[in-house]
């Protein structure tokens, strides 16, 4: 599910595409999330697939991974 994780963005694949979930990362111990992911960047799968809509139902399933991944390595995600 998560390929790459960087300050601003996290790279994600499902079912053979990828998608690019824009953010911010946040500094441990100051009661922020670790990481605050923007929804409104996940509409459109990376290229070569730039024209397709994510559906609702990946969009679910890349939101519910990426909780459970960010979980089991006890950080915390918000998206907005």
């Amino acid at each position: 599910m998560i390929l790459d994780v960087q300050r601003g963005h996290i790279k994600v694949g499902l079912k053979g595409r990828t998608a690019t979930i824009g953010g911010e990362t946040f500094l441990p111990g100051f009661g922020s999330p670790s990481f605050v992911a923007n929804l409104e960047s996940l509409q459109l799968w990376d290229p070569p697939f730039e024209t397709e809509e994510i559906s609702a139902e990946d969009k679910s399933a890349i939101i519910a991974g990426v909780r459970k991944e960010f979980e089991e390595k006890n950080m915390t995600i918000e998206f907005v």
